[in-house]
Order: structure tokens, then C-alpha cells, then sequence
């Protein structure tokens, strides 16, 4: 599982994204977007989920997309 954070971490790094600290959670932000990964362990996968502010972000109202 491990390995898959880190891929994530790396794709938004060479994106540009800067790794920041919300509400002591790791979030990745770039030009007023914001991006997290979480793990469902109902689902036994990742989903990544964003928020389009830094408001949004500490208010924790991250969207997911299907």
C-alpha cells in the first residue's frame, strides 16, 4: 500500500503540485486546487479526492470523482 502513496506523491510532484499540511492531513496543492489520497478499506482501494479552495480543504469537503 505504501508504494501506491508513494507513486501518488511523485505524479504530483513532477505535476507541480507542493505537498502541504491541512487540519493535520497530507494534501497536495496547486493553483488553488487541492488533492488527497485516501484509502477505502470497505473498497480495498484509493480513491483520490479534491477540493477546489484552501477553505473547502480545512473545512474537509473533498469531492471524489467516478
Amino acid at each position: 500500500m505504501e508504494s501506491m502513496e508513494k507513486s501518488f506523491e511523485s505524479l504530483l510532484k513532477e505535476l507541480n503540485f507542493e505537498k502541504v499540511l491541512i487540519n493535520n492531513t497530507v494534501v497536495f496543492s496547486r493553483d488553488g486546487m487541492y488533492c488527497k489520497l485516501t484509502f477505502i478499506q470497505m473498497l480495498e482501494s484509493y480513491v483520490i479526492e479534491y477540493a477546489y479552495s484552501h477553505d473547502e480543504a480545512e473545512k474537509n469537503l473533498f469531492e471524489d470523482e467516478s
